[in-house]
C-alpha cells in the first residue's frame, strides 16, 4: 500500500493498493480517493453580543422560515383570526408570531418550524433563552419544541416541549443554554398542529442573555406536617386563579347537575368541584384552576401528596391534572393526570414528591372541561405526608459519639455521561435517580460514578440512602 491520509488536514488523498499471490504473481493495482472535510462544529456568523432580544416588532428580524416543513410562522397582533383560540394581544410591544391552525392546510399534524440566527456563545461562561408562549384552544391543539443544534443544523435535539392548551394567558420558558457555552448553537421552534383548526400557537418576547436565571420558589408556604384540608364550607388556604375560566365551588350532598358528581364527600361534608353545565360557560374546554398554599418541603426527605376525586358522567368528561411549581408558578408540570368516566365512586390518589423535597413548591388542579355538561369533577381529603422531619445534616458514627459533617457534592452539574457523586463523612449503600414524576429510573448499590448517558434531557433527583436516612440532590441532563 502507497499513499498517507492526515485525518487532521482537510483535503483530498489517493491510497494505492499492490497485492500478489503466493506464486508472486501480481494484480492490477487499485487506487482509492480519500477525501478529508471539516467537521461542522457550530454554525457561524452568529449573534455575539448580548443580551439579545426579538419581539418581533419589525418583521422576522434575523430569525427564517423554514423551506422543509409545511406551514409558515406569522407576524400578527391583536388577536388570530380564529374564535376561542391564539392570544388577544402581544405579551409585549404590539407584534407576536403564531402558526395558524384553520383549514385543511393548517391541521391535522402539519408542521411549521422557524429558525433562529445562530447565537455564538464562545465568549461566554453562562447563558439563558428565555421566551414568552400562549397555547389556547382544544386539548388537541398538538405540540410545540424548542430545539437546539450544534452542529449547524445537521442535527436537532428538542430542549424544551408543551402539549395540549395551557389556558387563555402568556406562560414563560426560561432555559439554561449553560452546557453549550463555547460553542455556537442555533435554535428553532418545531410546531406540529393537532386534530383541529382551534390550536393557534404563538410566541413572543424572546431573549437570550449572558447569566442564569435564578428563580425562587414560592414562600411563607406550610412548615408543619401532615398537611390536610376538607373544604369543610371553605377554600382554607387553597385559591382561585385568575387565569382561567371558571370556578372551583364548595359544595356538599350532590352536585346540581343529574347523572354526575359525587352525592357525598369523601370524608366531613363539604369538596370542592366544577360545575360544567351551560354551553359555553361550563364547556366545552373551560378551564378551572384551584392553587394550593406554598409547601416548604426544605427540610423534608420525603414527601406525598395524597387526595380523593371523582370523576362520574359522561365519557367524554374532559381531563384533570395536578401540576407542580417550583419557580414561584412561573410555570407547571403535571405529574399526574385524568381523564373520561371512572364511575360512581371517589377514588384514591398518590403522588410522590421527592423529586421537590429540598426546596418549596406549589400545587395546582387544572381542570379542563369534555363536551358535555354531564362532567362535574369533584375533589376532597386533601393531605400532605413526609417521611422524616428533617434534611441529612449529620449522622452519629456508630463507634463515636461525635458527629460527623456529610459534604454531598454532584458533577459536572448540567452531566452528560457520567455523574460524579463526592460523599465526605460517610459511605452510602443505595442510589436512586427519580425524574420529574417522581419515578425511579435509575437505582443500584452506591457509587462514586452513575451512568446516566440513556437518560432523557432534563431535570432529575438523585437519592442516596444512609443507613436509614437518605440525601438528595437535583441535576440536569443535558
Amino acid at each position: 500500500t502507497t499513499g498517507n491520509v492526515n485525518t487532521a488536514l482537510e483535503g483530498t488523498y489517493t491510497v494505492n493498493y499492490n497485492v500478489s499471490d503466493a506464486a508472486g504473481n501480481n494484480a492490477t493495482q487499485v487506487s482509492r480517493t480519500i477525501t478529508i472535510s471539516p467537521v461542522n462544529i457550530g454554525c457561524s456568523n452568529g449573534i455575539a453580543s448580548f443580551p439579545y432580544s426579538e419581539g418581533f416588532e419589525n418583521g422576522l428580524g434575523a430569525w427564517t422560515q423554514s423551506s422543509t416543513d409545511n406551514i409558515d410562522w406569522t407576524i400578527d397582533a391583536s388577536g388570530t383570526p380564529s374564535s376561542g383560540t391564539g392570544p388577544s394581544s402581544a405579551t409585549e410591544g404590539i407584534n407576536y408570531i403564531y402558526v395558524e391552525a384553520s383549514g385543511s392546510a393548517g391541521f391535522p399534524t402539519k408542521q411549521a418550524i422557524i429558525n433562529s440566527p445562530c447565537f455564538n456563545l464562545s465568549a461566554l461562561t453562562e447563558a439563558t433563552f428565555s421566551f414568552k408562549y400562549h397555547m389556547y384552544g382544544s386539548s388537541d391543539m398538538g405540540t410545540i419544541n424548542l430545539e437546539l443544534s450544534n452542529d449547524n443544523g445537521v442535527t436537532w435535539t428538542s430542549i424544551w416541549n408543551k402539549t395540549g392548551n395551557q389556558g387563555n394567558s402568556w406562560q414563560t420558558a426560561n432555559l439554561n443554554l449553560s452546557a453549550y457555552v463555547g460553542s455556537s448553537v442555533q435554535l428553532r421552534f418545531n410546531r406540529i398542529t393537532g386534530g383541529t383548526w382551534q390550536a393557534d400557537i404563538a410566541i413572543d418576547d424572546i431573549s437570550l442573555i449572558d447569566s442564569t436565571i435564578v428563580i425562587p420558589s414560592c414562600s411563607g408556604g406550610i412548615t408543619s406536617f401532615p398537611y390536610t384540608e376538607g373544604f369543610e364550607n371553605t377554600l382554607g388556604a387553597w385559591t382561585q386563579s385568575t387565569s382561567d375560566d371558571i370556578n372551583w365551588t364548595v359544595d356538599a350532598s350532590g352536585t346540581p347537575s343529574s347523572g354526575t358528581g359525587p352525592s357525598s364527600a369523601s370524608q366531613g361534608t363539604y369538596y370542592v368541584f366544577v360545575e360544567a353545565s351551560g354551553n359555553g360557560t361550563g364547556y366545552p374546554n373551560k378551564r378551572a384552576i384551584i392553587n394550593s398554599p406554598c409547601y416548604d418541603l426544605s427540610s423534608e426527605t420525603e414527601a406525598t401528596f395524597s387526595f380523593k376525586y371523582h370523576m362520574y358522567g359522561a365519557a367524554d368528561m374532559g381531563t384533570i391534572a395536578l401540576e407542580v411549581s417550583n419557580d414561584n408558578g412561573i410555570s407547571w408540570t403535571s405529574i399526574w393526570n385524568e381523564s373520561g368516566n371512572k364511575g360512581n365512586s371517589w377514588q384514591t390518589a398518590s403522588v410522590n414528591l421527592v423529586s421537590y423535597i429540598g426546596g418549596s413548591v406549589q400545587l395546582r388542579f387544572n381542570r379542563i372541561t369534555g363536551a358535555t355538561w354531564q362532567a362535574d369533577i369533584a375533589i376532597d381529603d386533601v393531605s400532605l405526608t413526609t417521611g422524616s422531619s428533617g434534611v441529612l445534616k449529620s449522622i452519629v458514627d456508630v463507634n463515636s459519639t461525635t458527629n460527623k459533617t456529610i459534604e454531598f457534592k454532584l458533577y459536572p452539574n448540567p452531566v452528560g455521561n457520567t455523574l460524579s457523586i463526592s460523599l465526605i463523612g460517610i459511605e452510602a449503600q443505595y442510589y436512586q435517580v427519580f425524574n420529574s414524576l417522581g419515578r425511579v429510573v435509575l437505582e443500584g448499590n452506591y457509587s462514586s460514578t452513575v451512568d446516566v448517558s440513556r437518560l432523557p434531557v432534563g431535570m432529575y433527583m438523585i437519592q442516596l440512602n444512609v443507613g436509614e436516612k437518605t440525601k438528595v440532590k437535583r441535576f440536569i441532563k443535558k
